[in-house]
């Protein structure tokens, strides 16, 4: 289980962009739009940035991990550490798009 959220907040998240975007790119294909274009291509673009973000992460935690462990026990759960580093970009895009897309107010 992720540390970063509850699994059914993620759940829910996901299917309101889901839902949001589905009908956006079927209307833009159907007549195209500047404003669908423009989402489309932010699908795309976020996603290749939050894999980035995660590999970046990843290595991160790794490098962090090896250079302690002369001053630290190794961590306890690398394999669910390195995952939760890995998928927090994609996470928090999510959620932002969920409150995006739904009108919500982002919560403070």
């Amino acid at each position: 289980m992720s540390k970063l959220d509850n699994p059914v907040n993620d759940a829910i998240a996901a299917a309101q962009v889901v839902s949001a975007r589905l009908p956006m790119l079927a209307m833009g294909l159907a007549q195209p739009t500047k404003a669908s274009q423009d989402e489309a291509v932010r699908m795309v673009t976020e996603k290749v940035q939050a894999n980035f973000e995660g590999m970046m992460a990843v290595q991160a935690y790794w490098m962090k991990a090896a250079l302690g462990l002369w001053t630290r026990p190794m961590p306890t759960d690398p394999v669910g550490d390195t995952i939760d580093a890995y998928s927090a970009p994609a996470l928090k895009t999510m959620h932002e798009n969920a409150e995006r897309l739904s009108g919500a107010k982002p919560k403070k």
